[in-house]
């Protein structure tokens, strides 16, 4: 059944990609497909979930973007027949975003240029320095455990409760 469903979307495969640079045409604008937590696919249909989704975005303003945990993920498998999934770095880049805590001032380094970074793209100036000590920044950084994801959900309760 799983192999029948697969190759009925690889059919319209030409007919979703024309659907998408329409989209894109009319809005003005690229579109980014972003899957979060793809660790959650099990790992057996990972690299066939991967590989349909990189032959939708391949040549159309149709943009690609995987979260997942490395150690937990299966993006490239190889059969008699073919390749499927993507090959990093053949297919896709891989991003590390978090940082472990043994490499502390790389961490805390890394944050508040990230916090400045996103600051410039959304244009909005947040001195954070007067909303969060220094040693308060150092708990954020410790109690995120490195993530992003888990330090901007952290400085987000810290900041708006800094404004009350």
């Amino acid at each position: 059944m799983k192999v029948v469903k697969l190759e009925s979307l690889k059919i319209r495969l030409p007919e979703y990609k024309s659907l998408f640079t329409e989209i894109s045409e009319y809005l003005e604008k690229d579109i980014y497909l972003i899957l979060d937590d793809f660790y959650f696919i099990r790992k057996s249909d990972q690299a066939s979930f991967l590989d349909f989704f990189h032959r939708l975005s391949k040549n159309t303003p149709l943009f690609l973007k995987v979260a997942t945990i490395k150690h937990r993920s299966v993006l490239y498998t190889q059969t008699n027949d073919s390749y499927i999934g993507i090959e990093i770095p053949h297919d896709a880049q891989d991003v590390n975003l978090d940082y472990g805590l043994e490499d502390f001032p790389s961490l805390i380094s890394f944050m508040k240029d990230l916090l400045n970074h996103i600051n410039e793209k959304v244009g909005v100036s947040i001195n954070y320095s007067n909303l969060i000590t220094d040693n308060a920044f150092i708990v954020l950084c410790i109690a995120s455990g490195g993530g992003t994801k888990r330090f901007f959900e952290l400085t987000n309760i810290f900041t708006l409760n800094a404004w009350k």
